[in-house]
């Protein structure tokens, strides 16, 4: 696993300089990985996803009998985008004996998702009045946050999401090499810094800040890069808490530019 230390700071002459230096790591990045040679249209990815956690301290004040256990979950998803405005995603979340199957789709601002949760195999019925009320703009912004964090590092485009700024912060160091770091901000408030191999040009890690931007909260690390049509992509995302590895997630299979059934991103129904 990379250990970078103490970023040390871009001397920038201004702010505009410092958004210029970070779209040139990132314009290096797209060449490194053959993005520029390609026109992506649309992704379609199959992943699995193992997690191990210890549970947050707000759910161990409500049930402290867990307090000695991990959270821990698979989840086998499949997501697929055509840009700049139509996502799918398909989830079916393993806990110990539970299951959870999550199903969102967005067309434009037409949004829509299903849940169905199996308790021992057997379903389980509930209103939406046992879950925390979120109004439809709050939905679309979760999906399209989440979809983000998946599309991102393999297009490295994100002008289908959000007219988004990246400042060039400087470069980290670990004895395996050295990394340019650029940050951003996205719409719901969270910061996150990416570093780039200054060698290579590829996307090492990215780190979710914490508020005051001092610790990262979540780190991400990727790994296994594989030639898929052309386009490089990380098949392997290591994910690290605090000085902890608690999960990783795997990509099963990627298409590129695929073919999509014409009710593919339908919008059947109302949320549950």
């Amino acid at each position: 696993m990379l250990t970078f230390g103490e970023q040390r700071s871009a001397q920038q002459k201004d702010e505009s300089s410092s958004y210029l230096r970070a779209e040139q790591v990132l314009e290096a990045a797209r060449q490194a990985t053959r993005l520029k040679a390609m026109d992506i249209k649309g992704l379609s990815l199959r992943t699995r996803t193992e997690i191990s956690e210890p549970y947050p301290e707000d759910f161990l004040r409500s049930y402290p009998q867990f307090r000695n256990q991990r959270n821990q979950m698979i989840t086998d998803g499949e997501l697929s985008i055509s840009f700049p405005d139509k996502i799918r995603q398909r989830m079916e979340m393993t806990f110990v004996s539970n299951q959870q199957v999550l199903e969102r789709v967005l067309n434009g601002d037409r949004y829509a998702q299903r849940s169905e949760i199996y308790v021992d195999g057997k379903p389980l019925n509930f209103t939406a009045n046992n879950l925390i009320q979120k109004s439809e703009q709050e939905k679309i912004a979760d999906f399209k946050n989440s979809a983000f964090l998946m599309i991102f590092p393999i297009t490295l485009e994100y002008s289908w999401y959000a007219p988004l700024r990246f400042k060039y912060v400087g470069v980290a160091e670990a004895k395996e090499g050295r990394a340019d770091v650029i940050e951003t901000a996205l719409p719901n408030g969270s910061t996150y810094r990416l570093f780039f191999d200054q060698k290579t040009h590829l996307l090492l890690l990215m780190s979710e800040m914490s508020k005051d931007g001092r610790e990262a909260e979540r780190r991400y690390f990727f790994s296994d890069y594989r030639n898929v049509d052309g386009l490089l992509i990380a098949h392997k995302v290591t994910v690290e808490k605090g000085k902890e590895v608690v999960g990783e997630r795997q990509i099963k299979s990627v298409q590129i530019n695929p073919t999509f059934k014409p009710d593919h991103y339908l919008v059947k129904g109302k949320s549950n």
